[in-house]
């Protein structure tokens, strides 16, 4: 009986090891969190709050790393408040735009 817990409760630790290990892998730095997202490098450091960023020790400029599928779920949301941003810029726009002509007629 107590083996049978032993190698229960050792099945149930080793499983939350590979959970743990499997996580960390998806940590991946901003180089590689710019290249994925077409971004820049400067760009995922300015908005790396935002971006759910981890830091890898409690320094004064730790190295970051970022949990790869949120960090591009949140650049998506970030890009698509900015291109409706301009667009709202677009829409107050202070001169008289020129009326489009079809030359093909």
């Amino acid at each position: 009986m107590i083996v049978d817990d032993l190698d229960h409760l050792a099945e149930m630790v080793a499983n939350l090891v590979v959970e743990k290990l499997d996580k960390r892998q998806q940590l991946i730095d901003a180089q590689t969190l710019a290249a994925l997202a077409g971004v820049s490098r400067d760009w995922v450091y300015q908005h790396r709050s935002a971006l759910g960023c981890v830091p890898l020790s409690s320094g004064t400029r730790p190295r970051l790393r970022f949990d790869r599928d949120l960090a591009l779920e949140r650049i998506r949301e970030l890009k698509g408040e900015s291109v409706r941003r301009a667009r709202r810029k677009a829409g107050r726009a202070s001169v008289e735009l020129l009326p489009v002509r079809d030359d093909a007629q």
